[in-house]
Order: C-alpha cells, then sequence, then structure tokens
C-alpha cells in the first residue's frame, strides 16, 4: 500500500502536466489558426459602396447632371422579422458631385434571393424612406411656363420632387464571390418619389439612379 501512494500520485501529477500542456498547446494553435469568417462589429450584414449615374432618365425626368456615389450598410435581420422574408435593416447616403444637386440619405429593410435560394447570384430589393436637401418649394419648369418673359434657367435649380420626405425603391442583381462569397459585384438602380402621399402636390416628378457596387458580407 506504501508503495502504491506514491506511484499513485507520480501518475496523478503526470496526467495533470499532460493536460496542460494540451490546454496551453491547443489556445496557441487556435490564435495562431486564421479566422474563416470575420467578426461583424455592430451586427453588421453587410456594407457597400458604389458609383452611381445621378438623376438619370428611367422612371422621372431627368433634370440634375453628374455622378454620385452611394455608401450603404445592412444588419442582420432580427428574428421577428422571419415573418415577412427576413429584410436586413439599412441605412445609406447617395452624395453626388455636381452644383446644384441633391443629397440624401435612406433607410428602410432590404430582402435578399439568398434568404430562399442559397446561390452565388441574387437579386435583393430595397424599400423605405429617403430624406435630404430635396428641392419641394420651387418648379423652375412650372415658374417658366407661368412666366415667359422671365425664365430662369432650370440647370441652375435642384430638380423639384414636391417633398422634402420621399419613398424609395431599389432592386439590385448581383454575383458573390470569394472563399466563404463575402464579396460581391452587383448593378443596381432605385427610383424616389412621394407617390402623392407623403405630399399632395400632383408635380411628383421622382428621382431615378443607377450604378454598380462592390460589398463585403461579413
Amino acid at each position: 500500500m506504501r508503495l502504491m501512494m506514491p506511484s499513485i500520485f507520480k501518475i496523478s501529477c503526470a496526467a495533470i502536466s499532460l493536460m496542460c500542456t494540451l490546454h496551453v498547446s491547443a489556445h496557441a494553435a487556435d490564435v495562431a489558426a486564421p479566422k474563416t469568417q470575420s467578426q461583424a462589429p455592430f451586427g453588421l450584414a453587410k456594407v457597400s459602396v458604389g458609383a452611381f449615374q445621378h438623376d438619370v432618365n428611367m422612371i422621372g425626368s431627368k433634370v440634375e447632371k453628374g455622378q454620385a456615389v452611394n455608401v450603404e450598410a445592412q444588419w442582420k435581420s432580427p428574428d421577428f422579422l422571419s415573418l415577412i422574408g427576413a429584410p436586413r435593416p439599412t441605412l445609406g447616403a447617395v452624395a453626388a458631385f455636381s452644383s446644384n444637386t441633391t443629397q440624401h440619405a435612406y433607410a428602410g429593410l432590404n430582402w435578399s434571393s439568398q434568404h430562399w435560394w442559397n446561390t452565388p447570384f441574387y437579386i435583393d430589393g430595397f424599400f423605405g424612406l429617403a430624406v435630404g436637401n430635396f428641392n419641394s418649394d420651387f418648379d423652375p419648369k412650372a415658374y417658366n411656363r407661368t412666366h415667359p418673359t422671365a425664365q430662369v434657367n432650370v440647370n441652375d435649380y435642384r430638380k423639384f420632387v414636391g417633398s422634402k420626405v420621399m419613398f424609395r425603391e431599389a432592386i439590385e442583381i448581383g454575383y458573390r464571390l470569394g472563399a466563404r462569397q463575402e464579396h460581391s459585384i452587383s448593378a443596381i438602380a432605385s427610383h424616389m418619389s412621394h407617390g402623392e402621399i407623403l405630399s399632395n402636390d400632383s408635380r411628383n416628378q421622382g428621382m431615378d439612379h443607377y450604378g454598380v457596387r462592390y460589398g463585403y458580407y461579413f
């Protein structure tokens, strides 16, 4: 019995030592191993940056000129939105470069076909509201019709859209690539108007953009 106690003690010590060594080795391996998935800050699902053609003649008429840059962030869809197809809460902004152009920010929900079909190709749809320095007060075209002898240069004024707040809809068609499909390239078109709901002004010219975007998925 006296001979067995030291042996058991030595075996126990050796086992504890081995476990500690394995734990430290495993921790070091975890630290050194590359991450297979990015850790999303603030619950982000995707960020995008794009180049847009500003105020194009798609649904509404074209008045303003130039190009614009778009930035957008999408967050992971909360559980309660699964009832309507798990859209991602979205915030974005469009900044035009030329003078006398409209700048705006938008917020809403973005639905993706990848919620139903997990393929590299996807179609996304956005619906929400846009706010910005929209010209809702002065319609230069209407002014020129009523003041034929004192007309103003339409290009010197931002497009008249009839409301400071507008609905915004967008459709995006893209393709995901990368080791875990973390990158995307897409084409996007958007339309904004008050729909005679957010404003009682029947002169609902609206404003459209189209362009290309790069996206990164977390």
